[in-house]
């Protein structure tokens, strides 16, 4: 099976993922978020 990695792309790597899923492939997502906007402010 082909897995397809897809790192920090927001609502583009959403619609991508969308649509390999959608074709049969396995989808990997990674969203990275700085951790200040995790917590909150500080």
């Amino acid at each position: 099976m082909t897995v397809i990695g897809i790192i920090g792309a927001g609502e583009v790597g959403d619609q991508i993922a969308r649509a390999a899923i959608a074709n049969g492939y396995e989808v990997v997502h990674c969203q990275f978020t700085r951790t200040r906007d995790v917590e909150g402010p500080h």
